[in-house]
């Protein structure tokens, strides 16, 4: 549980990083302008195809390095590849500032010191070679070793969330498992997660290993997305990406792990430590402003405990909004023009002062999310805004209550966050919900391991079963059986 200390430091972080966000226009007569967008590019780390370090302009060669580096990987010991994932660790807390500003500037997304935190989490405390332990069975036929096979060179399509931590965290566990690993990184990030590959293989070949078992193509797209994926010589398929991708990866006959969409939320009953729920709602939601997929994206809370839970945002950075503001807020971020309603793309991770200011209004105190009271049918309840503007819903009772949020889940078994200390309560939603990412009395980031149990992965394969992905989600299950 977090301390009052941990709480205050946590409200000034996010009082330096509002108050440093910079201003917005004046909004119009008509409806309010946009913001404008903040000048990108001094920190873009810029980096070009040398054909080196994992940096190529075609699948075909960053394919064909990726396998020369993973078949004399296999030709090295064990302990050389700890060494290697080591080099990896402090290369990746060493660059967690460059590369996150880089991240910060180029996609314009979240909040830059949550970047940084994401990089070292990624570095420190992903899992290596010490998950793939083996087991062997003894008795009066002689002896049976399991151990892990690597599947050899990996397809990982990455999203624009995470473009630094995602490849550190994918590095360590993809090489960890003795494989070589080509990313198709978001378009809209490419520079930073390459320059991540970059720095990553620098430290690889410092430790002794092979170059380019990170690999991958600049100015990557949906063409060289398909080429990856159905290459003859990848072996192994890691998708974040669409719908249409995931089908496409499926079609290859090849081993596949999927992350799918999610509607994360989280459901606070009548038993719940009240203050307690509010602190860690904020803080699940407010981290690099919701644009992570497990992040808080809807809230549904019992009648009876609405009055106390909501009254302790009260001493949070947080503005209330009240029907009117919200339909203004929700008018000026969200397009409801399409089949389904989406955040407009100027507002997506952008502050919640920015999102204030975009609908003409404003708040009397730094603010890190903005809150709202709406009715369970309205659209942004089941839509992934990723943005910091947090619906919250009342149902009649605890029943309602988690009733409500398996509906609103929407049956994605991404992550999903109950407050309440009924165990029977939590025993139904855990098990009714069939989430692979449940967390009890604590924010979506514990479930990630952050001030919580357990390592973090940034693929959630909610469409395959894996659930947080690890080292051993990447290898293959090999017996060796010695006979009397």
């Amino acid at each position: 549980m977090k301390t009052e200390a941990d709480l205050e430091a946590l409200v000034r972080g996010v009082v330096s990083a509002v108050v440093g966000a910079g201003t917005v226009s004046a909004p119009t007569n008509g409806r309010p302008t946009p913001p404008p967008q903040k000048e990108h590019g001094q920190g873009v780390i810029q980096i070009e195809a040398t054909g080196r370090h994992g940096l190529f302009s075609s699948v075909n060669d960053a394919v064909r390095a990726a396998g020369e580096a993973q078949r004399a990987l296999a030709k090295q010991p064990l302990e050389r590849r700890r060494a290697m994932i080591e080099a990896m660790r402090t290369a990746g807390i060493a660059n967690a500032e460059p590369l996150a500003r880089s991240a910060f500037e180029e996609t314009g997304l979240g909040r830059f010191r949550d970047k940084v935190d994401k990089n070292v989490f990624a570095a420190e405390r992903t899992v290596g070679v010490e998950d793939l332990g083996p087991a062997a069975f003894a008795g009066d036929h002689g002896l049976a070793v399991e151990d892990w096979m690597p599947w050899g060179v990996v397809a990982s399509i990455t999203p624009i969330n995470s473009p630094s931590a995602f490849m550190i965290n994918h590095g360590i566990t993809m090489l960890a498992g003795g494989n070589a690993v080509v990313f198709n990184t978001h378009p809209g990030c490419w520079n930073t997660s390459m320059a991540t590959v970059e720095i990553l293989n620098r430290a690889v070949v410092e430790a002794g290993g092979p170059d380019n078992l990170m690999a991958g193509v600049l100015q990557p797209n949906l063409e060289t997305a398909k080429a990856l994926v159905t290459h003859d010589d990848v072996h192994m398929l890691v998708i974040t990406g669409g719908a249409a991708l995931i089908k496409d990866a499926f079609a290859q006959n090849k081993r596949v792990i999927a992350a799918g969409p999610g509607n994360p939320t989280a459901v606070v009953d009548s038993s719940a430590d009240l203050a307690r729920a509010a602190r860690e709602v904020f803080n699940g939601c407010s981290f690099e402003n919701t644009i992570l997929c497990i992040g808080e994206k809807t809230c549904i809370v019992s009648e009876g405990a609405a009055p106390g839970f909501l009254a302790a945002f009260d001493d949070l950075p947080v503005r209330k909004l009240d029907d009117r503001e919200f339909e203004q807020v929700f008018s000026t971020v969200v397009d409801t023009s399409g089949a389904r309603p989406v955040t407009r793309r100027e507002f997506v991770g952008k502050d919640a002062e920015i999102l204030l200011q975009g609908a003409g209004l404003s708040s009397s105190k730094p603010v890190g999310m903005l809150l709202a009271e709406v009715d369970r049918d309205h659209p942004v309840v089941r839509m992934e805004q990723f943005c910091p503007l947090l619906p919250v819903v009342r149902a009649r009772d605890d029943a309602d209550t988690i009733d409500l949020g398996l509906e609103v889940e929407g049956g994605n078994h991404h992550t999903v966050m109950i407050h309440s200390n009924d165990p029977a309560n939590v025993e139904r939603f855990a098990r009714e919900t069939e989430c692979v990412v449940v967390v009890v009395n604590g924010s979506s980031l514990r479930g990630l391991g952050v001030e919580g149990e357990g390592y973090p992965g940034f693929t959630i394969g909610t469409v395959t079963g894996e659930g947080i992905t690890s080292a051993r989600h990447f290898v293959r299950a090999r017996r060796v059986s010695h006979t009397r």
